[in-house]
């Protein structure tokens, strides 16, 4: 599970800034916490904003993380290294180094991993690990010191040492290595951290295709009974979600198309997504068709997207997130995806959302605690700087927090100067 996050030089974040999801002492809403050795985490966070705030920077610094850790030891002498966002807008700022701190649990073991890297080198790489109460380092590299190591550290060194790059993460190089109190940690970010900093159709396709594939594996029919009582529960017309291989005999490419082309398509494509209605006569039902799910609104397409995502995380227990979770969906629509994670019998893996939205609607207290609620606004100098209703006086749990939102109570909310719109 994740703790904390802290962020400085990256993109329109100059300053340092840190988004925790531990809980304080509030008492609204007690399932939406989960409690690993005496401290209580958050199993969500949203995040508020004007356009252009820096509400997505904050959600890419994990995508950034995330690269770096799991790609990074396949860059090449030189190779720049392509997270490497500063802020641009302050002559010190844009040569310095991006800066990260992620603070998260394996099992029930907290975790810090420091990163700090310029275009082409990484400056300090260091990780920490607290197996009984206190802090202890399993390595530490900053700048071009030898690494040193700690005493929990056991496998090779010098070979990994000698062949790492200075572009490249320790971390990254020495997994390839089977160096075992690593291993836990790059699965961490492989296999529990999923970021999806924007939707996007390519994205949108290929997940669809994911999940096309799970529905068609009669194997996997955990997933596809969960799938379908998501899809069915609201208001789509859907009796049911199925899925079957795509006859290209059926449905051949056009013959102009190159092979590589055509096979490509064809693997990309294999498998068709069909929703299910029933055919009504005088108010009967008297059989069903299906659709292909292209037929259906951008909104349902993007409710299968949104609950195969959401079904992976649950199942995990991995950290989702995501930007404009609410895409194309009806709030109401967005809040019951959004309780998934809130419901202790659904949500038994510890999954945590966090995402970013401009939906007003979800700035509810019957759904989030204070501090559970971030806002993200920009100075006259466009540095980003981050904040949670929790820090604000004053805001008790039954105030209408969308209304003093709009009102700019919370501050965050745009300033629009319409006298400037006039042509």
């Amino acid at each position: 599970m994740l703790s904390r996050i802290a962020i400085e030089n990256f993109r329109s974040i100059k300053n340092r800034i840190e988004f925790s999801l531990e809980a304080t002492s509030f008492k609204e809403h007690y399932n939406n916490l989960v409690e690993i050795n005496s401290k209580k985490l958050l199993k969500s966070s949203v995040v508020y904003g004007p356009n252009a705030s820096g509400k997505s920077n904050l959600l890419m610094a994990f995508t950034a993380i995330d690269f770096l850790v799991l790609r990074s030891a396949n860059f090449t002498p030189n190779q720049e290294i392509g997270p490497y966002e500063p802020y641009l807008l302050d002559a010190a700022s844009k040569n310095s180094s991006v800066k990260f701190e992620l603070e998260f649990y394996i099992e029930d073991i907290l975790y810090t991993l420091y990163l700090e890297y310029t275009s082409k080198e990484i400056t300090r790489e260091e990780l920490i690990f607290r197996p009984k109460k206190q802090p202890s380092i399993i390595y530490s590299r900053i700048n071009k010191a030898p690494i040193s190591f700690g005493e929990y550290y056991k496998g090779e060194r010098k070979s990994i040492e000698k062949k790492l790059l200075s572009n490249q993460l320790f971390l990254s190089k020495a997994v390839l290595d089977n160096v075992e109190i690593l291993i836990p940690v790059f699965e961490f970010f492989q296999d529990k951290l999923s970021s999806f900093p924007f939707f996007e159709g390519f994205r949108e396709n290929k997940y669809q295709q994911l999940y096309a594939e799970r529905l068609a594996d009669p194997n996997d029919i955990d997933f596809n009974r969960k799938f379908n009582r998501i899809i069915c529960a609201f208001d789509t017309g859907i009796k049911k979600v199925q899925s079957e291989l795509v006859d290209w005999n059926e449905n051949p490419l056009p013959d102009e198309f190159p092979d590589s082309l055509a096979q490509k398509i064809k693997e990309d494509y294999k498998y068709k997504i069909k929703t299910i209605h029933d055919i009504y006569e005088n108010d009967q039902v008297i059989g069903e068709t299906n659709f292909d799910i292209r037929m259906e609104s951008t909104g349902t397409q993007n409710l299968l997207v949104s609950a195969g995502i959401i079904l992976d995380a649950l199942e995990d227990g991995s950290i989702l997130i995501v930007d404009e979770f609410e895409k194309n969906l009806h709030p109401h629509v967005t809040k019951s995806l959004i309780r998934l994670f809130h419901n202790p019998e659904l949500n038994d893996k510890n999954a945590q959302l966090i995402f970013a939205t401009h939906d007003m609607s979800q700035l509810d207290g019957d759904i989030f605690r204070r501090d559970q609620i971030w806002f993200v606004e920009k100075n006259e100098k466009g540095e980003s700087d981050l904040f949670s209703m929790a820090d604000i006086s004053g805001v008790r749990s039954n105030v209408p927090y969308d209304k003093w939102y709009d009102s700019g109570k919370f501050g965050a909310t745009p300033i629009i100067n319409e006298l400037e719109m006039t042509f």
